[in-house]
């Protein structure tokens, strides 16, 4: 048997990351079929590419039947925006290492869009959307045979050394390895020196170094993908799950900073969703922030793309599109230039606890929410919720809970 997976692959990335807006993007490049090749869309099979509808049914029998087809397959994803929900989607039994150990209730994986034993295929995803719910993996490969894969070499003429050793307890707690003095490094490497609980690996994930920066580093060389060893036959899933959006509103407190802060000269590094403007890809949601500025700081306001309940004529609703997730107030302000603003100061609050508008807030500063030297705000909202029924159609409900605003950054 024989599968194509760089096709796969290049899909998947064309789906996931250039349509972030797809009413405003250009027209995806379509690849032409090839001779003899059967072309199968999902559309055909009562995908909407709307993404108003939950498209994980018509999905699974398109890709039944590119299974069913003779020769090279292509399935086609006409461009759009797809709802992928998994209470229809195929499961497995598969093992990541990072996600299982030893705990066998894992064992069992909902793969959003699976091409199992199948060869000759190609998914054009022609730049549409996936819009993932649910604990879910996105895409996902088994096949018989050996596939072969890519991963990134180890930098050529780099000699490490060893700064900390040491013993892990076998549990998924975040673990800590403290330096006894700052370390300027470019890389960073972590070797395993034994197996976890008799078994033949060990694993780690989302290593996230800390301290103070040392400076802009200069220009990394590009470190290409290159093949590796082929591995024995196994099954090969990516371990992509995402969440089910969160119904934010769109609120803008009326308090305003004081008109006579001062600005630092200290070096702020924009990231990514929050603090950063533009569109973005993270943890499989696609998230769009807008700066401007505001009295002596900025301000950035960050939409995700959701599925939100609302009510229509008297009847709740779900719609899909961005909605309101956070303000962010940048550390261009020092605390004390916040004095007399609840947003920044609690001395100005009754325990954290005002109101603005006719509205209810709180805020907490300092805590292991925020961070040091950070605010957050919150507002008691009417939120409305839709839970999937195992019949179909959803169950609608609303309450009144406190949902996160904004965020005040304290310039250091």
């Amino acid at each position: 048997m024989r599968l194509r997976p760089a096709a796969v692959v290049t899909a998947l990335i064309t789906s996931l990351g250039l349509a972030l807006t797809p009413s405003a993007a250009p027209a995806a490049p379509t690849v032409p079929a090839e001779a003899g090749e059967t072309v199968i869309s999902v559309t055909s099979f009562g995908a909407d590419p709307t993404g108003v509808e939950d498209s994980a049914v018509a999905v699974k029998a398109a890709v039944a039947a590119a299974k069913d087809a003779d020769g090279p397959v292509r399935i086609v994803f006409p461009r759009g925006v797809y709802q992928l929900y998994p209470d229809h989607a195929e499961r497995r039994e598969l093992y990541f290492s990072n996600t299982i150990g030893t705990n066998l209730a894992y064992k069992d994986k909902t793969i959003a869009v699976l091409l199992e034993d199948m060869t000759d295929v190609t998914v054009d995803g022609q730049g549409s959307v996936f819009m993932m719910h649910g604990q879910q993996s996105v895409f996902g490969i088994r096949t018989s045979q050996q596939l072969q894969g890519t991963t990134y070499p180890e930098p050529a003429a780099v000699a490490y050394t060893t700064t900390a050793t040491g013993t892990w307890p076998n549990s998924t707690a975040a673990k800590t390895v403290t330096f006894d003095a700052p370390i300027e490094a470019r890389y960073v490497k972590l070797t395993s020196t034994s197996a976890v609980g008799g078994q033949a690996w060990a694993s780690a994930a989302e290593l996230l170094p800390g301290g103070e920066p040392a400076g802009v580093p200069g220009e990394l060389a590009d470190v290409p993908l290159v093949p590796r060893s082929t591995a024995s036959p196994s099954p090969s899933v990516s371990p992509t799950p995402s969440k089910s959006p969160s119904a934010k509103p769109s609120l803008t407190p009326s308090v305003k900073p004081s008109a006579t802060p001062t600005t630092g000269t200290g070096k702020f590094v924009r990231t990514a969703p929050y603090t950063k403007p533009g569109t973005h890809l993270l943890n499989g949601r696609q998230w769009m922030t807008v700066c401007e500025d505001y009295s002596q700081t900025e301000r950035c306001r960050t939409e995700i793309w959701a599925t939100i309940v609302v009510i229509e004529d008297g009847s709740f609703m779900r719609k899909s599109g961005w909605a309101f997730n956070n303000l962010t107030y940048l550390p261009y302000m020092t605390r004390e230039a916040w004095n007399g603003n609840p947003l920044g100061d609690l001395g100005s609050t009754a325990n954290g606890v005002f109101t603005s508008a006719g509205r209810q807030w709180k805020t907490e500063c300092d805590t292991a929410a925020t961070g040091r030297g950070a605010c957050r705000s919150y507002t008691w909202t009417t939120v409305y919720a839709a839970i999937a029924k195992p019949e179909g159609g959803y169950a609608f409900s609303q309450g009144n809970q406190w949902i996160f605003n904004n965020i005040v950054m304290f310039e250091n």
